[in-house]
């Protein structure tokens, strides 16, 4: 039963449902209707009130805000979040002031649709790299759009759009995942060859023992940079990974203010205490004696270079000029990481232990990394595997196939498995 003219029924649950009108639509101009729901005829009337009033308020909000104006909103209210990391703000800040706000930052939020959505998406893939050398990767704009979504789902939530729109878009496989780069044994060689050198040169050096011991550690380079000497422990022949260092600029804050951050690692597995081959910790304690008093104490960081802590952009500019004169192919300083982890592989550590190794949050995101140098430790394995009873039958395949494609005599026997081992 309904009261008539008042939009208020008594439903069939035993419920008071009130409707009222929420808002017009922009192209037919007819009316959006909401309900509210209450156990009493009066209750569900004061509450249509109260929610019909908010409505106008929210009419009002979502006329004059912009898509500009609601993420600044959106990063303050995101910064007041005690978990949420510094280096986090700043990719978000990033990606909203170089690519989001040129384009879409002067729309009225309320006039943003999902079409002008899927075309920033589209613009963004075939051009929006700012150097103008074609668009970006799929991973960055996906995370570009996670970005527009979180910031939509709290607009309607502050009541500045009726509703966020409905994300439709797949996501994107047209740039798939780059490979990994990682030195060769040879690269590796001539690498350690340069870095021996720079020891000889300057022992106290932590330029070259850091490169040394990130190559044989497999540490990201603001984890490098944020080692202490309390992290390191002699006896047990292990290091803690406590704190990582990282150039940023926090956000709403100028250009002027960009400086180094000391935080936690990138997750909490990340956190983790590792192992160090028994070489390598004689060779850091050496170093660790031959260096002045005043550099070994607790919170000291363990790589310096002219007194100064190792930041990460000096670790990649200095890394560049040492493949530069070892003539290796230009790389940047994570692929130190990817070696390491890829010489792990090569030399059969299990999946699980390596991903603890690395910090890595699951050993799936480990598969997934070196996918190729686990299908060639794979394949190595399969090959290392003996006949137990068709030792005369393979001998016998392996001469027909070398006579075939000889039309000769057998030279010697090198030459015979080297031809046999092409066409495996």
């Amino acid at each position: 039963m309904s009261r008539k003219g008042e939009n208020i029924y008594h439903r069939s649950d035993g419920r008071w449902e009130a409707r009222y009108i929420s808002g017009y639509d922009e192209i037919t101009g007819k009316a959006r209707y909401a309900s509210v729901y209450a156990a009493t005829y009066r209750e569900a009337r004061e509450r249509r009130a109260v929610a019909a009033v908010r409505g106008r308020k929210a009419e009002g909000r979502q006329s004059t805000i912009t898509v500009e104006e609601c993420f600044v909103r959106w990063l303050r209210w995101r910064a007041s979040d005690p978990d949420m990391r510094v280096s986090t703000l700043e990719q978000y800040r990033r990606h909203i002031e170089k690519h989001i706000d040129p384009i879409l930052g002067g729309v009225p939020l309320r006039r943003l649709t999902m079409g002008m959505l899927d075309e920033f998406r589209a613009e963004k893939l075939r051009s929006g790299r700012l150097d103008g050398r074609g668009g970006l990767s799929a991973s960055v704009v996906e995370t570009i759009m996670l970005i527009c979504f979180h910031m939509l789902r709290y607009a309607a939530e502050e009541g500045y759009i009726a509703e966020p729109p409905r994300r439709r878009t797949a996501k994107s496989h047209r740039a798939g995942k780059r490979e990994a780069r990682v030195l060769s044994v040879d690269e590796q060689r001539s690498l350690e060859e340069q870095l021996c050198e720079g020891f000889e040169t300057d022992p106290c050096s932590g330029l070259y023992m850091g490169i040394f011991f990130a190559l044989y550690t497999g540490l990201r380079v603001g984890e490098l940079s944020g080692l202490q000497w309390r992290d390191v422990d002699f006896h047990t022949g292990r290091i803690n990974v406590r704190r990582t260092v990282q150039r940023l600029n926090p956000c709403g804050s100028g250009s002027g203010s960009r400086g180094l951050h000391v935080g936690p690692p990138k997750s909490k597995k990340s956190q983790r205490t590792i192992p160090i081959k028994s070489e390598l910790m004689l060779i850091l304690k050496r170093y660790y004696e031959q260096l002045p008093r005043c550099r070994k104490g607790e919170t000291e960081p363990v790589f310096v270079h002219r007194g100064k802590l190792i930041e990460p952009r000096t670790y990649q500019y200095h890394f560049k000029k040492l493949l530069e004169k070892a003539r290796i192919q230009d790389a940047n300083f994570h692929c130190l990481r990817h070696t390491f982890a890829t010489r792990c592989i090569e030399n059969n550590m299990d999946v699980q232990s390596l991903s603890e190794y690395l910090g890595h949050s699951s050993g799936s995101i480990t598969m997934q990394i070196y996918v190729h140098s686990f299908a060639e430790h794979k394949k190595a394995c399969v090959n290392r595997l003996n006949f137990l009873c068709a030792a005369p039958q393979i001998s016998s395949i392996r001469r027909q196939i070398f006579w075939s494609k000889e039309k000769g005599t057998l030279e010697n026997k090198d030459s015979e498995d080297d031809l046999v081992k092409s066409y495996i």
